[in-house]
């Protein structure tokens, strides 16, 4: 009869377990929970892939780790184990097959992705078969910083909570605080668990720190620099370009947000007649620039993705000049074709330089020539669809101009085959905005103090930035956050809630499967301590077919209710009465019911404080007195100080010609290359970087004492400031000989 040594020794090739394994194994075995602290290198994983063999059913392993999925499952198929893993790496097509073989019990082991518990075929095979353990490998996610990137870690107490039995549940983590172990047990509903944590003590492993001899320093810097060569020419150099590049084209069909849709003019039918306008439909705008540029190994076009669409394209006209200028035969040429068509699918945004690292946007508007010619189309046919490439949010008083507004937002490498889908309905948008869009830059509760050409930035709103600002003060938006239509609809209903989170049903009342986003907001209208109307606290998305209903979990934690105290210096939670709002948007509040919270008791930090603006978000026009008395000290001087933290742009304000010329050719440079459409990120860099950063990227050439004289230069020293130059150039000079010839000689 199998027992865990003869298992270990067996399938693992292991003689005797490590220390704190076995009786791991054997609380597992007896039926009862676990919580395990092993670092790495442990052997966590024996601890349950051993009572796996022996259980009667089946394990599910949830682990965020798609990497490691797919290594344990090798290792463990290669020593005879019947396994899987189900995430995102896998083809539709090798999905459902995973779960076909699993509904027909060939795996013993299977490792899932936590959002994986959410699809329906994993949830009606996890109904049909036996699951005798569930194990949640980085359990660590489940606490606060896990859920902010992980948030469907959350919601596997709801997944085992509907199995017809429940299994034996293990938590396993490399590192764990007491409040992450309390976050655990909490989360997963752990029932008296056998907890454990092991010692990074192996007679194998040891940790020596040496003291290096200068001379020796070189030596161990080139031995690092040569051993991560070597492992990087052994890296492969091949991957699956085809697959990335689906995925991401996935990724953002799921990501566009509808905004207009009047008269249900989208989805476009097959074979309708289009015209397609605009410079970003043939040279797309898919990406930021600066650090967050990628090259992408392949980059779709908006036209050629058209091929494949099905609609009968009348032509293409570039319409605007993307820099910006007027062009009237470009304008006259497009307005000429758009009559040509029953649609006019119009591909409109904002250009590099607008969006751009080291650059601050000076507006919030679409180029004048843009919407000019949407105007101008939009009366000579106007079933318009204006396809909107833009990482941020718009002015968008033009959108009475179009019938259809589909935002592409910065759709990456795949973002033109993604709009094809939407625009046909092969994808039914699920997009919800990340951000509120502003009726006008002027509505902005940052109007009056962000930007310019000072030193400071004043961040007087305080807490209300985006919809906290525009729901509690009231003021119109153009489109609220959390927005975004469908081809289909939804209807709320049977809501339950407590201080734990909400459940409730959501129905496709429409005629064709699609996704809702549902959004959970919390709010406390006897509020004493000033807060927002409402906030985010959760979300959940859903897939419907066309009639069908869901019941929807959206879990709440103890951060839910909380606030910081500046004067216990601490999350502290005001006790009483709290609102749970569910609704499609911060604007569109289905559902509501109310909680009680029991508060910490903590003072109000702002009693006797003079913050009638903050206590009432009108916080466009703050004045000093009452930012200081929030800020809790003296609003910082917006002056230009002349020292190591001065930039290269602000030389300018110093007191030395040098200074002067090289701040004026920098400006120059830079306007030349805004000019040019295209942001120079070096003459960015170099205008924006503060002059310690010299001795720091300039390849050891300019030293912090060279920096030192160059500030003594700006300062008015004119002639003592050079003498520090080429003093400390002749001595950085000198060194770094020195350390080339002990290079050479290491």
């Amino acid at each position: 009869m199998e027992n865990p040594h003869s298992i270990l020794k067996k399938v693992f090739g292991y003689d005797s377990f490590r220390p704190g394994q076995e009786q791991i194994v054997s609380r597992l075995l007896a039926g009862q929970d676990v919580l395990a602290v092993m670092p790495t290198g442990a052997g966590k994983s024996i601890c349950y892939q051993v009572p796996a063999l022996l259980l009667p059913g089946i394990t599910i392993v949830v682990s965020p780790l798609v990497s490691l999925m797919k290594d344990q499952v090798g290792a463990l198929v290669q020593a005879g184990v019947a396994a899987a893993f189900l995430n995102n790496s896998l083809t539709d097509n090798q999905k459902a097959l995973m779960l076909h073989r699993a509904r027909e019990g060939w795996y013993k082991i299977i490792y899932v992705a936590p959002e994986r518990l959410e699809m329906p075929g994993f949830q009606r095979f996890a109904q049909e078969r036996q699951i005798s353990m569930v194990t949640v490998d980085e359990a660590h996610c489940i606490s606060q910083w896990g859920q902010d990137f992980r948030p469907s870690y959350l919601r596997i107490k709801a997944f085992v909570d509907s199995l017809p039995s429940r299994p034996v549940m293990g938590a396993f983590t490399a590192t764990a605080t007491a409040h992450v172990r309390e976050d655990i047990r909490t989360h997963l509903a752990l029932q008296a668990p056998y907890e454990v944590t092991t010692s990074f003590d192996r007679p194998n492993l040891y940790f020596e720190t040496r003291r290096a001899l200068p001379s020796q320093k070189p030596k161990e810097l080139l031995e690092l620099v040569l051993d991560t060569k070597a492992a990087v020419e052994k890296a492969p150099r091949t991957f699956d370009a085809a697959a990335h590049h689906a995925l991401a084209r996935r990724a953002a069909a799921q990501s566009i947000v509808l905004l207009r849709n009047e008269g249900a003019l989208l989805p476009l039918k097959k074979g309708e007649k289009i015209a397609v306008l605009g410079d970003f439909a043939r040279t797309p705008r898919y990406q930021g620039a600066g650090s967050s540029a990628v090259n992408s190994i392949q980059v779709d076009s908006f036209l050629d993705c058209l091929t494949e669409s099905g609609l009968t394209n009348v032509g293409y006209a570039q319409g605007f000049d993307r820099q910006g200028k007027a062009d009237e035969d470009l304008k006259k040429e497009a307005v000429a074709l758009a009559q040509n068509a029953n649609v006019v699918l119009l591909c409109m945004g904002l250009d590099e330089i607008k969006e751009s690292e080291g650059i601050d946007r000076a507006d919030m508007k679409l180029a004048e020539n843009q919407l000019e010619l949407l105007a101008a189309v939009a009366a000579a046919n106007p079933n318009v669809v204006v396809l909107l490439s833009a990482g941020s949010s718009l002015e968008s008083d033009w959108v009475k101009d179009c019938k259809a507004l589909v935002y592409g937002c910065l759709g990456g490498q795949a973002g033109a085959g993604a709009l094809v889908e939407v625009l046909t309905g092969a994808q039914n948008p699920c997009g919800k905005l990340a951000e509120t869009w502003a009726r006008s830059y002027a509505d902005t509760p940052a109007k009056e103090h962000f930007g310019g050409d000072g030193p400071t930035v004043e961040y007087r709103e305080g807490l209300y930035v985006g919809y906290r600002y525009y729901d509690t003060a009231g003021v119109p938006t153009a489109f609220p956050f959390g927005y975004g239509l469908s081809y289909t609809s939804f209807a709320y209903s049977d809501l339950k809630a407590d201080e734990t989170g909400v459940t409730l049903t959501v129905t496709n009342t429409g005629s064709c499967a699609g996704a809702e986003v549902v959004q959970l907001y919390v709010a406390k209208p006897d509020a004493k301590v000033f807060r927002p109307v409402k906030e985010l606290k959760g979300f959940a998305k859903v897939q419907l077919e066309a009639g069908e209903s869901k019941t929807v979990t959206i879990p709440l934690d103890d951060k839910a209710f909380r606030y910081w105290n500046v004067k216990t210096d601490r999350w502290e939670v005001e006790g009483g009465s709290y609102q749970l709002l569910v609704g499609a948007s911060s604007a569109d509040i289905r559902l509501t019911a109310a909680v009680t919270v029991a508060g910490t008791g903590a003072p109000d930090p702002y009693a006797g404080k003079d913050l009638a603006h903050y206590r009432t978000a009108q916080v466009q026009k703050v004045p000093d007195a009452e930012f200081e008395a929030l800020l809790g000290r003296p609003i910082p001087e917006n002056k230009v100080h002349i020292d190591r933290n001065m930039t290269l742009g602000e030389m300018g304000h110093g007191r030395s010609p040098i200074g002067w010329l090289a701040a004026a050719v920098l400006g120059a440079l830079l306007r030349r290359s805004i000019k040019k459409g295209k942001p120079d990120l070096n003459i960015l860099f170099q205008y924006n970087m503060p002059l310690r950063a010299l001795a720091k990227m300039t390849n050891g050439a300019i030293s912090m004492g060279m920096v030192d004289g160059i500030v003594m230069e700006l300062q008015g020293f004119w002639i003592i400031g050079l003498v520090r130059v080429i003093f400390e150039a002749v001595k950085n000079l000198v060194l770094n000989s020195r350390m080339e010839e002990r290079l050479k000689n290491s």
